[in-house]
């Protein structure tokens, strides 16, 4: 989700000073963040969360994640309406399974 925009106009320039090895730094963690070096640091200064957005592959490992609960989730109802542990459960959740194992493995 994105940060709201602020109504109020910044005006108010700050600059910052640092050696080659600091600036680099802290260009790739606002990159690693997708905000600017400028949001980053004012972020970091006014003590809001900074977090790391999520690359490609772990948002595909999310996603997996996400259909998995929904299969086990639906097993689980399956189960619990005392209905039998049929073979399409059991393939559900060894799916599953695999699926955890290989994620895992990264």
């Amino acid at each position: 989700m994105a940060r709201p925009k602020s109504k109020a106009k910044k005006h108010k320039p700050i600059t910052v000073h640092c050696t080659s090895a600091e600036y680099v730094i802290i260009k790739s963690k606002s990159a690693q963040c997708r905000i600017s070096m400028s949001q980053f640091l004012l972020d970091l200064a006014l003590d809001r969360k900074v977090t790391n957005k999520l690359n490609d592959e772990q948002s595909r490992a999310l996603y997996q994640l996400a259909g998995m609960a929904n299969n086990l989730n639906q097993v689980a109802k399956h189960l619990n309406q005392n209905k039998p542990f049929t073979q399409a459960c059991y393939d559900s959740v060894q799916s599953i399974r695999i699926m955890l194992n290989e994620l895992t493995k990264h």
